[in-house]
């Protein structure tokens, strides 16, 4: 019976790392797809003969996009805590050996290598992007049919400034 525990555990332990691996995957595409299409459309609406208004489709999409990858980034963390508070101590209880584990080394050695982006950098400069397209925006006139436009990006934009403070108080309670 031990043998099957360990091995269905094992399993569990292989796919949540493939799903880890997945959804960092999904968020680098997302946010390289983010970038470019900002920086597009920051490019067109720029340009001498652009149409200014097209900035005020920056901040639906940077919003979205922070919203998104807070929440995935959310869950990757959630996966790795289980992993490592619940799942793992199991492995190592029931094989009756002190198995090495990443997250203890990492704790022994600290941050290995350089990190080019962490959780809270990726969703400032999102949100930062998108508050300099409101004000942009908000510096020509906004009328006709772009003011529902920038209603949107206004209420994307707080509504994830609103997730981030949620989210920075859930971890607290933890």
């Amino acid at each position: 019976m031990p043998e099957k525990a360990i091995e269905a555990a094992l399993h569990e332990f292989d796919a949540l790392r493939s799903l880890m691996a997945v959804r960092f995957q999904m968020l680098t595409g997302l946010l390289a797809a983010a970038l470019t299409a900002t920086g597009v459309i920051a490019g067109l609406a720029l340009d001498h003969r652009g149409n200014q208004h097209l900035l005020l489709l920056i901040p639906p999409i940077a919003s979205s996009v922070a919203i998104i990858d807070a929440e995935q980034r959310r869950r990757i963390s959630l996966q790795g805590s289980y992993i490592r508070d619940r799942l793992w101590p199991y492995v190592q209880e029931h094989v009756n050996a002190d198995l090495p584990a990443w997250e203890d080394y990492f704790k022994e050695n600290g941050r290995v290598g350089f990190v080019v982006y962490g959780d809270n950098q990726v969703f400032g400069l999102l949100l930062l992007v998108s508050a300099a397209a409101l004000a942009a925006g908000s510096g020509f006139e906004v009328s006709g049919g772009y003011v529902p436009l920038f209603g949107v990006g206004v209420l994307l934009t707080v509504a994830a400034v609103a997730f981030a403070l949620l989210s920075a108080i859930d971890k607290l309670r933890d």
